[in-house]
């Protein structure tokens, strides 16, 4: 799935439309009664199903990007590639988001691409860092010095773990 959507945005098309666009190689000249209940699936999956009949355009940045995941599903895909899908979100929708592909995670591999290592090793179970070289390691082994090498630079980390609803400090 791309970074961003290259999707005109008065073209009238509806959450079930854009998601049916994944099913668009499967297809002889209409869509078939498997192909819809396929996106009806894919569009539960990702809790859009209350947002079915509305124009993709009239969605909020985090919604778009919930849809777009359940086009990737609908096609039946075993591996999940993902250009930062969290881009130009809120926390809030960036936190709905990972949740909804932990929640896939246990039945296709998820591979994607994300800046912020401190927010996504709390999802992940590894992290493939790629700069001119590969490191692949546990999340579990996420310090400063593997930052350091990693980016080749004495970074301050700062560690956002806690919560403020049990007990720890809030950065308001």
């Amino acid at each position: 799935m791309p970074q961003y959507a290259h999707l005109d945005m008065n073209f009238p098309a509806t959450v079930m439309d854009v998601v049916l666009m994944g099913r668009l190689g499967k297809r002889k000249l209409w869509f078939a009664k498997q192909d819809k209940e396929k996106a009806r699936i894919a569009i539960d999956e990702v809790d859009m199903a209350s947002h079915i009949h509305t124009g993709f355009s009239e969605l909020s940045g985090g919604q778009k990007q919930r849809v777009l995941i359940a086009r990737a599903l609908c096609s039946n895909p075993s591996i999940l590639l993902l250009d930062e899908p969290t881009a130009n979100v809120d926390q809030e929708t960036e936190e709905n988001l990972f949740s909804i592909l932990q929640k896939l995670n246990t039945n296709m591999t998820i591979l994607l691409v994300s800046h912020d290592l401190g927010f996504v090793s709390k999802y992940v179970k590894s992290v493939i860092c790629v700069n001119r070289q590969v490191v692949i390691h546990p999340t579990s082994l996420m310090d400063g010095a593997l930052i350091k090498d990693i980016y080749h630079s004495d970074l301050k980390m700062v560690r956002h773990d806690h919560r403020c609803s049990e007990g720890g400090h809030c950065h308001d």
